[in-house]
């Protein structure tokens, strides 16, 4: 199962590795002393994990085998596997997933910055409408169309292998773009609750480039306050 949103969306303390367990990959080639492994034997189950993390190629993946046969536990891997045995052996995986991240991860949250260049960039104030969802909020034009909707959501809601939470923004952008260079499934996706042939939703994380981020801010403005004054 893939769980490499944990590399976009924190920067890896790479020393503290070793602390964890993680063994690093035994090669003469440059790039493969960015490879990671480690073994975990799953509690209260028959089965064990092996975590492969990749930061060079930003591949973070594990896999779950049976102890007595060493034989690849398939079913853990599938998406729509959802029985209880299933669920039990990816909550014991997600726990690891996330005790190393805690432990070996610096996050940065980058909402706080982002709105606040909004602000100042386009000289307007966050607009927080829904009183059931307090913390998303919206830029708007002088029009009094949104150009910018940031929220929370979970990370299964864009296909990502998690039920944490966290903060996107869907921007408006050409269909042609969308279609063609935008969508890269790793820092932007398809629009979450919103038209996917317009709308984007970029993942708001310490490896999002923050001037790419920015830019596609200001093309998301320009294109809805152009069709708003028209």
């Amino acid at each position: 199962m893939d769980y490499s949103y944990i590399l976009r969306s924190a920067k890896a303390k790479r020393e503290t590795f070793a602390d964890f367990g993680f063994k690093i990959c035994d090669s003469e080639t440059e790039n493969k002393k960015s490879v990671y492994t480690l073994k975990r034997d799953l509690p209260s189950t028959d089965f064990y994990a092996d975590f492969f993390v990749d930061l060079s190629a930003g591949k973070f993946e594990v896999h779950v085998y049976e102890k007595s046969t060493d034989e690849r536990y398939v079913l853990f891997d599938v998406p729509r596997s959802n029985g209880s045995f299933v669920a039990e052996l990816r909550q014991k995986v997600q726990l690891i997933v996330e005790d190393f991240r805690d432990k070996c991860f610096e996050a940065e949250n980058l909402r706080d910055k982002y709105v606040s260049w909004m602000e100042n960039r386009f000289d307007c104030k966050a607009d927080f409408p829904w009183t059931d969802t307090p913390e998303a909020c919206v830029f708007r034009c002088p029009s009094k169309k949104w150009f910018a909707l940031v929220m929370k959501i979970k990370y299964r809601q864009i296909e990502l292998a998690s039920d944490e939470d966290v903060f996107i923004v869907n921007l408006k952008a050409t269909p042609e773009k969308i279609s063609t260079e935008l969508i890269d499934k790793k820092s932007v996706f398809p629009a979450y609750h919103m038209n996917k042939k317009h709308w984007i939703t970029v993942l708001l994380t310490s490896v999002t480039s923050f001037e790419s981020l920015c830019e596609l801010t200001e093309q998301s403005y320009a294109l809805v306050y152009k069709t708003k004054s028209k």
